[in-house]
């Protein structure tokens, strides 16, 4: 039975007058004098063997012992984190814990498919690279019940911009935009662009995807403004800049 179940054990017996006693492991249970014991909210401590004796006056005989035994579904009690984020190529390990009843069966799978030969507590994730960022997870099994856990790992690498940004005009009024070509970038490790406008971030500044349209472009600044961006992720924090230094220059044209 499972744990904090309950059972119910009978017994029989012919002739008149039959009275009962039950028994624990040899031991007589005080009060349990009926053909039926009701076992409630069963606890570990109560395994064991299970008999009972009838009685009148023309003698007594036993019933067979009754072995119960007690298991539970399996069940975490070390799951693993929701998340976890790490820079490429540092190692990574995740481990599980569980009880219940064994034996357990573990499988580790990452985005839903299951990994060759990951079938222990443990899972390591040695030298991750950007593409190796996603859903791990373990599935672990007993007779009685099957649990998941699940961890969203994120590969960040140092960000690196391929195309940043240059000097241009622009008529007073208008509309431009201001775009650069940064990598790499992962559904789970993105990229977040940090725009700034004479070295104070620009209202609206901070955007997920590399550009920033400014609309009505108007400048008191000697008809023009000093732009700069900061690329940023877990593996940069500060960002890594276009321009590496100093600012570009979009001049207004009246």
């Amino acid at each position: 039975v499972f744990l904090n179940a309950n059972a119910l054990l009978q017994a029989a017996a012919t002739g008149s007058g039959v009275r009962w006693q039950w028994r624990f492991n040899g031991v007589e249970l005080p009060g349990a004098t009926n053909a039926a014991l009701a076992l409630e909210a069963i606890q570990s401590h109560e395994a064991g063997a299970y008999d009972a004796y009838a009685w009148n006056a023309g003698g007594s005989a036993f019933t067979a012992p009754a072995q119960l035994t007690i298991v539970q579904p399996v069940f975490f009690t070390q799951p693993l984190p929701a998340s976890y984020q790490t820079n490429g190529g540092s190692n990574v390990t995740f481990t599980v814990a569980v009880a219940g009843t064994a034996p357990f069966g573990y499988q580790w799978r990452f985005n839903d498919v299951n990994i060759p030969g990951a079938t222990t507590p443990s899972l390591s994730v040695t030298n991750p690279a950007l593409e190796q960022s996603g859903i791990y997870s373990v599935v672990v099994t007993n007779p009685y019940a099957t649990v998941t856990s699940s961890v969203a790992l994120s590969i960040v690498i140092r960000p690196v911009i391929t195309n940043g940004l240059t000097a241009f005009s622009v008529l007073q009024g208008s509309t431009f935009t201001l775009s650069i070509v940064a990598g790499p970038s992962h559904p789970l490790a993105p990229l977040w662009y940090r725009w700034l406008r004479g070295g104070s971030p620009f209202p609206g500044s901070t955007t997920s995807v590399p550009y920033i349209v400014i609309t009505n472009y108007f400048t008191t600044n000697l008809q023009s403004s000093q732009w700069r961006v900061g690329v940023t992720n877990g593996a940069a924090p500060s960002g890594v800049f276009s321009p590496s230094a100093g600012s570009v220059i979009v001049t207004m044209i009246p």
